[in-house]
């Protein structure tokens, strides 16, 4: 039995081998849950990081979403004016059509001729009148 004691001793190491061996797995262990919590804070920051990059990239979204309404609400408006502007285009090239006609008919004519030669000295007249009126003191 000694021996069978002696094997067990030898196995098991002694009673200041096995404290050491607790001591040295307690500090393991410490070591794992301080390792654990440390890896633990630095996901958690890193998620709150994330989480605030998101919160940027969200507002950011959410601008380039009403940029993006306001100029197609300003394009919406600027198509109707330009619209308006082709109308009143088409309407003053119709108009400068029907003159064109008159006139050339006008010319065509003597007494188209003749009133014409006094519509330009009517016009050149009256540049004359204005011209006195503003460039003399």
């Amino acid at each position: 039995t000694i021996k069978a004691g002696q094997q067990r001793e030898d196995l098991m190491g002694t009673k200041r081998e096995q404290e050491e061996r607790a001591r040295a797995k307690a500090q393991v262990s410490r070591d794992n849950q301080d390792f654990m919590e440390t890896e633990d804070q630095k996901q958690k920051l890193i998620v709150r990081e994330q989480d605030d990059a998101l919160d940027d990239l969200h507002l950011s979204v959410t601008k380039i979403g009403e940029m993006g309404l306001s100029i197609h609400t300003e394009l919406k408006e600027q198509e109707v004016i330009v619209d308006e502007l082709a109308e009143r285009t088409d309407h003053a090239v119709n108009n400068m059509a029907d003159v064109n006609r008159e006139v050339q008919k006008m010319l065509k004519s003597k007494e188209g001729r003749k009133q014409l030669c006094l519509i330009i000295s009517l016009i050149g007249a009256l540049m004359l009148v204005t011209s006195l009126i503003f460039f003399l003191p």
